[in-house]
């Protein structure tokens, strides 16, 4: 896959180059820890457990009957401009050489995704791990330091936010307690229960646009959705709907362009083809923002997974005592928008320019 994005310097300004490195578990605690403690480890055991499940062994891919086909979800092209990259447990990875998105095809059908998955025992140690005082410490900075810069771009420290598929509410919980009103869409019912025993007002359906009040929603926020959607232009375009003018959307999603992935390809775990069916760069970020009809305002990376990197280089070069790598700082991840996960803002197309 090649490198796509932008130039560093276009969105990001000094005043916005905040210290990330609290968010990243990995880089504070080390990788291992992180996972452990955090019960990332837990989640990964039964979503390999989950994948086998799905995998029809005289074929190596996902079973006929979970999956159904689909066309490019950025630009829509069909099989002809798709080039293919991988298979992993049982599913095929393409890039679109119309658009360069990276996606998966054939997905599993909507009843599988929504009520297998759900009902498997990923969501459970999922749910589990959402609520663990370890993951919950950087996700809480995350979300903290996403406010600072709505604060730093438009000058907002109050205001009402949606977030679209709000998991526990986590999100919603930071917000509040700096003093915005915040409400949260989710149909995950654990996740649902858990926010509303919190006092959360949690809308427990899908989103449309049209079953909110489109002048009084300052933000509307998706984090780490997009991913899974059959459809993800379509939410974008609903987000874009629903905001109040001069509203903008905060959105983030991994980083298919991130050094991590470039080293370590389809061993990034990254890759799951259950459960991430879309995966986005700078460059098809931006574009399914823009097609949406919204004005980027700002894009970078963060969780820059440099010890992951040397960790994976220096397994390939046993004895060695330092990666080739060694030299790699966040920072410098970071400035080249390589880290694995990308956080976009982004302006109704009403706003006022900066």
């Amino acid at each position: 896959m090649r490198y796509s994005g932008l130039n560093p310097s276009e969105f990001a300004s000094s005043r916005l180059r905040l210290d990330k490195n609290a968010i990243d578990g990995g880089w504070n605690l080390g990788t291992q820890r992180f996972n452990r403690d955090s019960g990332f480890d837990t989640v990964e055991a039964y979503a390999a457990e989950y994948c086998a499940s799905l995998v029809d062994p005289s074929t190596g891919k996902a079973r006929n009957d979970l999956v159904e086909d689909r066309d490019c979800p950025l630009c829509r092209s069909e099989r002809d401009r798709w080039r293919p990259l991988w298979t992993k447990d049982g599913f095929d990875f393409f890039t679109c050489t119309s658009c360069s998105v990276v996606f998966v095809a054939p997905i599993l059908r909507a009843q599988y995704t929504f009520e297998m998955y759900a009902s498997s025992g990923i969501m459970g140690t999922y749910f589990e791990m959402m609520r663990h005082p370890t993951r919950d410490r950087f996700e809480r900075a995350k979300y903290q330091y996403a406010l600072q810069l709505l604060s730093d771009l438009k000058g907002w420290t109050s205001g009402a936010i949606l977030d679209v598929g709000c998991g526990t509410g986590r999100f919603l919980d930071v917000a509040i307690e700096a003093g915005w009103q915040a409400e949260g869409v989710e149909i995950e019912r654990r996740c649902v229960e858990d926010a509303r025993a919190r006092g959360l007002t949690i809308h427990d359906r899908f989103f449309q646009a049209s079953a909110f009040d489109t002048s009084a929603v300052n933000v509307i926020s998706c984090w780490d959705v997009l991913e899974h959607l059959a459809d993800p232009c379509g939410l974008v375009r609903e987000m874009t709907a629903a905001l109040a003018p001069g509203g903008v959307v905060v959105v983030s999603v991994p980083n298919v362009d991130s050094l991590a992935v470039r080293v370590l390809r389809q061993a990034s775990t990254q890759f799951c083809g259950y459960s991430h069916v879309n995966y986005f760069g700078v460059a098809t970020l931006r574009r399914l923002l823009q097609d949406a009809g919204l004005r980027i305002l700002h894009i970078e990376s963060y969780i820059s997974e440099v010890y992951v990197v040397n960790a994976h280089l220096r397994a390939m070069e046993p004895g060695r005592e330092e990666s080739l790598l060694s030299f790699l700082t966040p920072d410098l991840v970071h400035e080249h928008l390589m880290g694995n996960k990308l956080l976009a803002i982004a302006a109704h197309p009403l706003s006022e320019t900066l």
